[in-house]
């Protein structure tokens, strides 16, 4: 879609913009009006039918408005321009000497076409060979012809990597975090389950120590034990009393002092003279003016380290138009860590981003919750984060505004804003986390702790879905309230507001959007007819009004 939006736009509108103003100067004129001669008659013999339906659209505009048929003429306009747009285009595109836009558009659709099946077909052979050989070692296919695509295969890749690539992360029913791989045993390629802990319960059960030994089977034991205990403080209800909340929070953490104790010995770690200290970098990046975390890479992530804190809630242009945009009586977007601040994690926005409140908790359920856990309980990790941004965010119209229930100026001042924010909001973000073992004086990878995992941010960007102001509208109902209330809380002007309730109070029966129209066109001037029945259209989407309704 960049590629075709970008024929048009680049190659086509602002191109053709700018040969058209090159026509102003006296010395190009002439050359670039005999050029341009033979492409705009073949433009035109091209185009004719189009060029009539325009025309056609024109007058058909012009009858509307001469007969009277007043609500006709919208439409009328309307289909005229829709169809000047396309005739536009090519016309530039003549003129530019580009003609064939659709084959160039159609060209592109085809390269992606070609691009998915080499795709499909790479994937297919892959998995093909690789079943080839398993039903060769089954006796599907003669052992000869198994033995020759083995080794080729071998000869021609390393026969563990493309298998490795291959990692399925998916949730259970429990909401435990789990991924799919593949891994070679004993010479043969193996389907693996891998969990993420999603408990400190889970977290040391996951631990499988180098040794056997009474020892750590000791510290097993009394670890899982104290990590119980902490999974139940956790679940503890404190009624909101911040003294309560204190207690809980000290018991945690000392509970979880007292089990890094044995989780160093799983681990094999209690020897080397303590925890390293966490090495933590931030890369930010300028967006909308506003600085924003891009990337945090945490070489080495511990228990030891500067102590995180809570996100600044100094003006940031950016997040501070966002905080416009609601969710009931909360923000939609929260102010959203790289790091967690429970490990060291500093609220300051090169380690910060915009996400949805469900993009945070994705974050926190997939990523952050056990990773928190591991470096908590005693474990020596690294964690790699980049955030993808690059957002589209399209203009929005007034009359799309209004249909969506936002018609006063300040509202409408509010949505833009809101979406000029968005266009810096992330798509999503990539991680990846391992736990670590020491090797002589470094740090080396033991095994995955989360997976390369891409979390998503998700936005809803419908216009219709979005709130402002939440608690300053009112409920108003078309038939209970005052004008004065109904006007006050819709944006709409009173007068108009007062000829569409006189309309409803004069209907018998069931009042629906129909006989409210049906009762305006008895009494009010054909001339802002139309006027009136968009009115109540707006009406009849506004969260906060009660357009219809039953009289008994």
């Amino acid at each position: 879609m960049d590629a075709m939006i970008d024929i048009i736009q680049t190659q086509v509108i602002q191109a053709g913009i700018k040969w058209v103003m090159g026509l102003l100067t006296p010395v190009g004129a002439f050359i670039k009006a005999a050029m341009a001669i033979i492409d705009v008659v073949k433009f035109f013999i091209q185009r004719a039918a189009q060029i009539m339906e325009l025309v056609k659209a024109f007058t058909d505009s012009i009858k509307a408005i001469a007969s009277g048929n007043v609500s006709a003429v919208a439409k009328s306009i309307e289909n005229a321009l829709g169809r000047a747009v396309p005739v536009l285009i090519g016309f530039l595109a003549s003129l530019l000497g580009i003609g064939g836009l659709a084959d160039k558009i159609l060209g592109v659709i085809r390269k992606i076409r070609q691009r998915i099946e080499n795709a499909i077909v790479k994937f297919w052979n892959f998995i093909k060979g690789k079943a080839k050989k398993l039903l060769g070692k089954i006796g599907f296919v003669s052992k000869k012809e198994a033995i020759k695509d083995s080794k080729a295969e071998e000869i021609e890749n390393d026969p563990n990597k493309d298998w490795d690539d291959i990692q399925i992360p998916f949730e259970a029913e429990d909401h435990h975090r789990h991924t799919l791989y593949f891994q070679d045993k004993g010479g043969q390629t193996v389907l693996m389950v891998a969990s993420t802990p999603t408990s400190f319960t889970d977290f040391v059960e996951s631990i499988k120590p180098n040794n056997n030994d009474d020892r750590t089977k000791d510290a097993k034991t009394k670890a899982i034990s104290i990590a119980a205990r902490i999974d139940a403080r956790k679940k503890d209800k404190t009624s909101g009393e911040k003294e309560n909340e204190q207690k809980k929070k000290e018991d945690i953490a000392n509970m979880t002092r007292n089990l890094s104790g044995y989780v160093a010995i799983l681990f094999g770690i209690d020897k080397q003279g303590g925890l390293p200290i966490s090495e933590i970098k931030h890369i930010p990046k300028t967006l909308g003016g506003e600085t924003m975390g891009i990337t945090m890479r945490a070489e080495i992530l511990t228990r030891e380290g500067v102590e995180g804190s809570t996100p600044t809630t100094k003006k940031h242009k950016v997040m501070d138009a966002l905080l416009l945009r609601k969710n009931g009586k909360d923000s939609y977007y929260v102010r959203g860590h790289l790091l967690n601040h429970h490990i060291h994690g500093v609220g300051k926005w090169e380690n910060m981003t915009p996400l949805s409140v469900k993009g945070n908790s994705n974050h926190l359920r997939l990523a952050e919750e056990p990773i928190k856990i591991a470096v908590e309980g005693g474990a020596i990790v690294n964690y790699i984060l980049f955030v993808k941004y690059g957002q589209s965010i399209p203009k929005v119209t007034d009359s799309q505004l209004e249909e969506a229930g936002f018609v006063s100026d300040e509202d409408k001042e509010k949505i833009r804003t809101i979406r000029d924010a968005e266009q810096y909001v992330p798509i999503g973000l990539t991680l990846r986390s391992n736990y670590l073992k020491r090797e002589g004086d470094k740090y080396v990878k033991d095994k995955e702790l989360v997976l390369n995992n891409s979390i998503l941010n998700p936005v809803d960007f419908n216009i219709k879905n979005y709130q402002i102001n939440k608690d300053d509208k009112i409920k108003v109902s078309i038939l209970h309230s005052s004008v004065k209330d109904i006007a006050g809380n819709t944006g709409i002007n009173i007068e108009i507001i007062r000829i569409i309730k006189e309309a409803v109070l004069r209907i018998e029966g069931r009042i629906t959007v129909n006989n409210i129209k049906a009762e305006l066109s008895k009494t009010v001037d054909p001339i802002i007819l139309s006027r009136l029945y968009e009115t109540v259209e707006k009406l009849k989407n506004m969260n906060n009004v009660t357009l219809t309704t039953e009289i008994k």
